[in-house]
C-alpha cells in the first residue's frame, strides 16, 4: 500500500509542477523573453513558408531599424510584434542568427 501511496504522491507533485514550467517554454517560444525584440527577415522563409523573425537585443535592433532604442523597449520588448524588416545582407552584417 505504501508504495501505490507514494507512486501517487509523486504523480499528483508532478501534475501540480508541470504547468508552471510550459507557461514558461511558451511564453519564451512567443518571443517574450526580457531585452529582445522582433525583427523580420525580408526573403528568408522557414519550412512552413513563414517570413523569418528574429529576436535581437535592442541596441541591435536600434541600429538595423534606424529607431531610437528607448522607443523599441517601450513598443516592443515583451510582445510578438516585429519592429521593422531587414535584409539578408543587414542580417549578416550585424550578426543576426536566423
Amino acid at each position: 500500500m505504501n508504495i501505490v501511496r507514494g507512486t501517487m504522491l509523486a504523480a499528483v507533485a508532478a501534475l501540480t509542477v508541470a504547468p508552471a514550467a510550459f507557461a514558461q517554454q511558451d511564453n519564451q517560444q512567443r518571443g517574450q523573453q526580457n531585452g529582445l525584440v522582433n525583427v523580420a527577415i525580408n526573403d528568408a522563409v522557414d519550412v512552413n513558408d513563414n517570413t523569418v523573425v528574429a529576436q535581437v537585443p535592442v541596441g541591435i535592433a536600434a541600429q538595423v531599424c534606424d529607431i531610437d532604442a528607448n522607443v523599441l523597449a517601450r513598443q516592443f520588448v515583451g510582445t510578438d510584434d516585429t519592429a521593422c524588416a531587414i535584409s539578408q545582407e543587414t542580417a549578416a552584417d550585424n550578426n543576426i542568427n536566423y
